[in-house]
């Protein structure tokens, strides 16, 4: 008695093999999908004693189930979860077959991945998998039908793998971009401007470029299938590849999906600095101090220092009193800016600045009374330099 439509409804694998020809072959792909997504524990029993196991991507051929397991250990561990696969039917045959998705990377936006390549079976008279095929690129593993059912996977947990976020990275010089080239390409410079102004947006590193022969598998870190190909690295963890020409915007958007925000502008500053180094010292004390700049760099007060100099980008700075531009404020004046606010103070009551010496660098909390440490440099004139924070 066939099953009740209700019932196909409710069983998703049931339904999808109840609509193949092939059941036998249908049967082996489920058990091959439900392995793949770790919800069978071993292939005993589900491949032939002397099943094979080949690739269009490599030479090699496994035999045996022992030697596909150890082959495919990698693909399975499970708090990785690299590999999903899910049910399908071959782009051209129609036959059943497993629609193999794999994450682009652990760091990030993940997801379940992108499909890149499915298994092709053949099974023997006992419906055992006798010959186990990775197809990777013709026919189009994308082309295949699919049927949005994961053996083994839960419809919560599925969800939850699409939803899935990794950490984040930091800008830094951990990170590095390749840019990787055909050779003979070494004229054509867009590529490379692109990803060059991507990576400037984004503050990373200006990538190296590498001009690889395909046919060349001596490097296999410099070498990939489709030109130009782009790889973002965290050390020599490879992080990314994005393949084929793109724009701007689209590198921009598909690189931060796998870094930290840049919160506030400020930021970028610190990640020159990081790359530049810090600058020479001397240069803080080459303002002139009789001039407006001078007059705002020496203003003790976080509050009072951004209202002078937005009066003076407004050019209105004529309506300021004299004793607000004044380096130290009378107690009075503090204590009506704390009635105002109580962060508005912050600052104020730092040690007064030497006449030799410079405010470098200054930390500000966020909190009620905005509390500040300054780090000040002291020019000896002996070509040293005394700091105090």
């Amino acid at each position: 008695m066939s099953p009740h439509p209700e019932q196909l409804v409710q069983n998703p694998i049931q339904s999808w093999l109840a609509s193949q020809v092939d059941t036998a072959r249908a049967q082996a792909a489920i058990h091959i999908a439900s392995y793949m997504n770790r919800a069978e524990d071993s292939l005993e029993g589900i491949v032939a004693p002397g099943c094979t196991h080949a690739s269009q991507s490599w030479c090699g051929v496994n035999v045996g189930s022992e030697a596909i397991e150890t082959y495919l250990e990698s693909w399975l561990q499970l708090e990785l979860r690299k590999t999903f696969a899910e049910l399908g039917n071959e782009p051209v045959s129609g036959e059943p077959c497993v629609v193999l998705y794999v994450r682009d990377s652990f760091f990030g936006a993940m997801g379940i991945g992108h499909v890149r390549s499915y298994f092709r079976l053949r099974v023997d008279e006992q419906g055992r998998v006798e010959d186990l095929y990775a197809i990777s690129f013709q026919p189009a593993p994308l082309a295949c039908v699919r049927s949005g059912v994961f053996p083994g996977i839960t419809a919560e947990q599925l969800q939850t793998e699409r939803e899935r976020m990794g950490p984040l990275l930091h800008r830094s010089a951990a990170l590095s971009l390749e840019l990787h080239l055909h050779e003979g390409l070494e004229g054509d410079d867009e590529p490379l401007s692109t990803l060059k102004a991507a990576a400037n947006k984004l503050l990373l590193p200006s990538p190296d470029v590498f001009y690889s022969d395909p046919s060349s598998d001596s490097d296999q870190r410099k070498t990939f299938a489709v030109h130009p190909s782009i790889v973002l690295y965290s050390r020599d963890s490879r992080i990314v590849i994005l393949e084929g020409q793109m724009d701007q915007q689209t590198i921009e958007n598909e690189l931060a999906k796998f870094l930290h925000t840049v919160a506030h502008p400020a930021e970028a500053e610190w990640f020159e600095l990081a790359e530049n180094g810090p600058p020479d010292l001397a240069s803080y004390f080459t303002y002139d101090s009789s001039k407006m700049e001078g007059i705002v760099r020496r203003i003790k007060g976080t509050h009072r220092a951004k209202m002078i100099r937005c009066h003076i980008e407004d050019g209105i700075l004529d309506t300021v009193p004299p004793e607000w531009l004044e380096h130290s404020l009378p107690e009075q004046l503090k204590t009506l800016m704390s009635l105002e606010k109580p962060g508005y103070r912050g600052g104020e009551d730092l040690p007064d600045l030497e006449s030799d010496e410079v405010e470098i660098a200054r930390l500000t909390l966020d909190s009620v009374h905005a509390e500040v440490t300054s780090l000040r440099a002291l020019d000896l004139r002996d070509g040293q330099t005394r700091l105090r924070m």
